[in-house]
């Protein structure tokens, strides 16, 4: 079997909230997508601070693809940016459908920072992975 056969997908995008999300909202989010992740086979990430989402999706491509296309329509979000993209060897996070944490601002600039116009790096990607988990408290 050739690695890409057995590959998950690995989506890492930043966006910024139309509005603040009081903590009930942001509490429905994770909700609905504990759900819509456990049927679709995608783990993930997604941390929130002071208006700004930064999410890491995994799992099969067409999976992904499909879901972080329902978030480029979400009106809860806009200036919607890909930060990276691509297959990889195995999940980063798999005992999460969806881990989430509200952080501090400082720990995810690194992610806010990156130019939507330059494809980033798989190492740069890493290290972006890097400063969110650790954003996290894990890593």
């Amino acid at each position: 079997m050739h690695l890409l056969d057995t590959s998950i997908y690995q989506l890492l995008y930043r966006s910024q909230a139309t509005a603040p999300m009081p903590e009930a909202q942001l509490q429905q989010l994770l909700d609905w997508s504990h759900d819509y992740n456990a049927k679709h086979q995608i783990t993930g990430l997604l941390l929130y601070s002071e208006g700004y989402f930064v999410q890491v999706l995994e799992g099969p491509q067409q999976e992904v693809r499909t879901l972080y296309a329902r978030i480029q329509q979400d009106r809860r979000h806009h200036q919607i940016v890909t930060i990276g993209e691509g297959p990889e060897p195995e999940r980063r996070f798999a005992d999460w459908t969806m881990g989430f944490g509200q952080v501090a601002l400082p720990a995810i600039e690194p992610v806010l920072t990156v130019e939507p116009s330059r494809p980033v790096a798989p190492d740069v990607n890493e290290h972006h992975i890097q400063a969110l988990l650790r954003a996290f408290g894990v890593g």
